[in-house]
């Protein structure tokens, strides 16, 4: 496998090493959005990412534009789709504080990546930001992705944008760009796809957008609509028969509108109304069950002969055992069992209102928005629950499975059903100025922004938890379920109120200089109530956290740029990046003692302080051989300081802290290589290698973090070819491409001699995905058949256990690390969609 994972990087290698002659030039992103509108003369992608319209070749920064064409040639249908066509970006579904049932995302670029706290990557639709941070409680939080369909493009900065965009973009920003309204042009986009996928239910998409002028050049329209299915794919056995219970279980259906007012009442003036709505209505988790060993359980107390003995079961890729858990002595069918779905369903709204007006030599833009997303999960923990009996005081000694088992004997039936809501309200204000003359000396950008987010969150879990202990501890069993669960409820404010400025100054021609500020006030307050048995609560709700935090954030940038000639851009930029603190729960007195081990013999802190980091980036982006050849490419050190960890203590309670430090350095490279008039290759390569510096401790035994250690998901090598031959059948334009992604290995945990290494789940080899494209144009018509996942794979995306632990866990000897507090038998997967066959047809006027 290892000498699989140098082929390929070697591969890639040849692929652009092949376009790096003087002759050849800048980025991959040639492609052309199909309206036009991002498109300079030449064929670049006209981008914003500088509060103002420049080609990606002109931008002084690592950026990967991704076109609408691009979007729909390679079948980006999700975040998780963008990722793996953009290399340096790594996109995963969050898993809410109850469980793996997913809601939003977490973004990683360039190894800078957070699973808790503020984001660290900002994620906008157009000007308005819509990343949010995950907070400790019943509902994690996180940003709900927009729908892909008719965007004209999106944007990934890749480095921190601290300067125009502000907090949360540490590792960089993701910018989705809608289609605007055109004064002068009428167009209409209608497109359909239906596809049949091996192992599961069919897919199947219908989506228009229309627009123009309804008034020339006074007022014009647009307007989106799209629905698609995605079939399920991933079915439920019965551990008992291994028959499926229920098929294909995790659909999602997915929705999006889009619609646009813009009107100029005079020629300087332009005004602009937008209504975006998006949701997803996910059936069931995409997790499948990994084969099940042989497990031994005592039946009743301590020393009783009477055994009982569990498994193997037979899993793997699309087969789960996620059931209501049926004991297996009251088995007799099963028409007992039930499926234990995990549904999810976000629902975003945006409306934006934005006034544009341009003086002589100053434009003024203000947009005004208001964010509302809604979230609701539906997890049933009936086969992880009984995880957390194993190695306990009261009932460890009387069950003789093995930590994280999802199997009970005893039981008629364990039932475990939870509910978790999250409402996110965000109204955002910001007001711009700028140099509207391109070919001014000093062209410049200053600002003022607010923002104020609103998260109210409510969690719930009951079970029957007492019959499995009476039936563990006495051998007792009980057709009368006794609830013993817990509820979570919490509220957060934040506000941001910054101003800043950038400005660039063209010192030659050629030479120019750029240097921006922005200073950033920011204030969090939260309030986390409790309430159960499972948190010791028998009287009624206990307040957790109620406290506020405020700070103030100081972010400049310096850039220098070398433009040599019309097809050579050199430069080197220095940025700084932050993102916002947080609040810490009361620590239990009861821990003094681990708290004193930890260092923190005055307790913890009552909250964790903002991180920061420096970006130091040079790069080059070619073209040559009149445009036929291009080249991106970019070299990065970055250093993050007082990242906010989380320490767990010998007592079991939590916290964060400003701990870690983390250094990432790499490389991409992005080309393309229009061999003939007929084929076009392109390709792209990044290295990224984000490691921890300093070794972080618990107690004088206990690491946290080793010196040295990698930072979860996050590969050092990932990488595309594409190739796309172009030729005629008769009179109509036809077309042939291949795209081809990988990423090598990563790890999952810290390392060895850390608390929380698991050798089991410590690193997954790394991932292939191979797709075909062929079409042909009839005039406006564009029909095509496609293969995704060609080679089916089922490469793993991540693992986990039940109870968040997959075979060995908790290293309790140190470095030698040969015993184990846990051991996790049983454990999920992700893998991608299976193998998919389809045909699309779009028409575009």
């Amino acid at each position: 496998m290892r000498n699989l994972s140098k082929f390929r990087i070697l591969l890639a290698g040849v692929a652009i090493s092949a376009f790096t002659t003087p002759a050849l030039a800048a980025a991959a992103e040639e492609d052309v959005a199909a309206n036009g509108s991002s498109a300079a003369p030449n064929g670049d992608i006209i981008v914003t990412a500088t509060r103002r319209s420049e080609t990606v070749h002109n931008v002084p920064m690592s950026i990967a534009a991704v076109s609408n064409a691009s979007i729909e040639a390679q079948s980006v249908k999700t975040g998780q789709d963008l990722a793996r066509i953009v290399p340096a970006l790594r996109i995963s579904p969050t898993s809410g504080s109850l469980g793996a049932a997913a809601f939003g995302t977490e973004v990683a670029i360039r190894g800078i990546a957070s699973t808790s706290g503020s984001p660290t990557t900002g994620i906008y639709i157009d000007d308005v930001p819509i990343a949010v941070r995950r907070l400790n409680g019943a509902m994690g939080g996180g940003t709900a992705f927009p729908q892909l369909f008719d965007m004209d493009r999106v944007e990934v900065l890749r480095g921190p944008q601290g300067t125009l965009y502000g907090g949360s973009t540490e590792g960089g920003a993701i910018r989705f760009i809608t289609k605007q309204p055109s004064f002068s042009k009428f167009s209409a986009t209608v497109r359909g796809e239906v596809a049949v996928q091996e192992h599961g239910a069919p897919n199947y998409e219908a989506g228009f957008s229309i627009g123009g002028p309804i008034a020339e050049d006074k007022l014009a329209f647009n307007l989106t609509g799209w629905i698609r299915r995605d079939g399920g794919y991933v079915d439920h056995l019965s551990r008992f028969t291994g028959k499926a219970i229920a098929e294909n279980t995790n659909a999602a259906d997915r929705h999006y509108v889009h619609a646009q007012l813009a009107w100029k009442p005079t020629e300087r003036a332009t005004i602009s109304l937008s209504y975006l709505y998006s949701d997803t209505d996910q059936k069931d988790s995409d997790q499948f069950w990994l084969d099940v060993p042989r497990l031994t359980s005592l039946l009743g107390p301590t020393g009783a002969t009477n055994t009982y003995n569990y498994g193997p079961y037979k899993y793997g890729p699309y087969t789960t055992g996620y059931n209501l858990n049926i004991g297996d002595q009251f088995y007799t069918s099963d028409s007992q069992i039930k499926a234990s779905l995990w549904p999810h369903r976000d629902a975003m709204h945006l409306p934006v209102a934005t006034f544009d007006y341009d003086f002589d030599g100053v434009s003024v833009k203000l947009v005004s928005s208001y964010l509302w997303v809604k979230n609701e999960t539906r997890p049933n923990y009936s086969m992880s629950t009984p995880s957390s009996r194993g190695g306990t005081a009261l009932v460890g000694g009387f069950n003789g499975l093995p930590d994280n088992s999802p199997f009970v004997a005893n039981l008629p039936v364990l039932d475990a059903p939870a509910y978790q809501y999250g409402k996110i309200r965000s109204w955002t204000e910001e007001l711009r100025l700028s140099s509207n003359n391109p070919d001014s000396r000093l062209t410049w950008v200053i600002g003022a922004y607010f923002n104020r987010t609103r998260i109210d969150a409510y969690g719930d879990q009951n079970l029957n938890n007492q019959d499995m202990i009476n039936a563990i501890r006495f051998g007792l069993s009980t057709t009368t379920p006794i609830s013993f669960g817990f509820s979570q409820t919490s509220v957060s404010q934040e506000v941001q109120l910054a101003a800043f400025g950038e400005a660039t100054f063209k010192v030659t021609d050629r030479l120019r200089v750029t240097a921006g500020v922005r200073e950033t006030h920011n204030k969090f307050d939260y309030k986390l109530i409790n309430d159960g048995p499972i948190f010791g609560i028998t009287t009624g709700p206990v307040t957790a956290i109620n406290s506020s935090v405020s700070e103030n954030s100081f972010t400049p940038k310096f850039g220098l740029q070398y433009i040599a000639n019309d097809n050579l851009n050199l430069y080197a930029n220095a940025a700084k990046g932050f993102r916002a603190g947080g609040i810490n729960p009361t620590i239990n007195p009861i821990c003094a003692a681990s708290l004193a081990a930890a260092g923190f013999a005055a307790g913890a802190p009552a909250d964790v302080k903002s991180d920061s980091l420096w970006t130091y980036e040079a790069g080059a982006k070619i073209r040559g051989m009149g445009g036929r050849a291009r080249l991106n490419a970019s070299a990065f050190y970055t250093k993050w300081k007082d990242v906010q960890t989380n320490i767990t203590l010998t007592c079991g309670s939590s916290f964060n802290a400003n701990a870690a430090q983390i250094v990432s350095k790499g490389f991409d490279l992005e080309g393309s290589f229009k061999v003939a008039d007929a084929l076009t290759i392109s390709a792209s390569l990044a290295y990224t290698d984000a490691r921890y510096s300093g070794t972080v401790r618990s107690s004088p035994t206990t690491t946290l973090i080793e010196d040295g250690d990698r930072v979860a998901y996050i590969p050092k090598w990932s990488g595309n070819v594409s190739g796309q031959f172009d030729f005629k059948v008769g009179s109509h334009e036809s077309y042939i491409r291949a795209d081809y992604q990988f990423q090598t290995d990563f790890v999952q945990t810290l390392g060895p001699t850390t608390i929380s290494y698991g050798p089991d789940m410590f690193s997954l080899p790394g991932t292939n995905y191979v797709a075909l494209r062929a079409g042909m144009k009839f005039n406006n018509f564009d029909v095509s058949i496609f293969a995704n996942n060609l080679t089916a794979s089922t490469d793993k995306l991540s693992t986990s256990g039940l109870a968040n632990i997959l075979g060995r866990a908790s290293c309790q000897d140190g470095a030698a690390c040969n015993v184990y507090l846990r051991n996790g038998p049983v454990g999920t997967a992700t893998t991608y969609r299976p193998r998919t066959w389809g045909i699309s047809a779009s028409y575009r006027y």
